[in-house]
């Protein structure tokens, strides 16, 4: 169930990567949502009676150990770069 929902956040993350360059604000934005989902995901997780062994927290530790979380980070950093550059 973990693998699932890290795979299904990390193809989320593929989708966005193809227009981080082409449409910046457009990826920001689903950048945001989808980091608000990881951290709903987090949270409902260790709310639940398995606190630190839920799905959710497990998937969200997957996401972490094979950086994608940092991954969506440095999106969202190239993204507001590509905003905010002159040309």
């Amino acid at each position: 169930t973990a693998r699932k929902k890290a795979d299904a956040i990390e193809t989320d993350i593929s989708l966005i990567e193809k227009f981080v360059y082409s449409k910046p604000r457009a990826a920001v934005k689903s950048i945001d949502r989808l980091k608000k989902k990881i951290k709903r995901m987090r949270k409902a997780g260790l709310h639940s009676p398995l606190q630190e062994y839920s799905a959710e927290n497990i998937a969200f530790k997957i996401l972490r150990r094979e950086e994608a979380i940092d991954n969506l980070n440095d999106m969202k950093y190239d993204a507001y770069d590509n905003i905010l550059s002159i040309g």
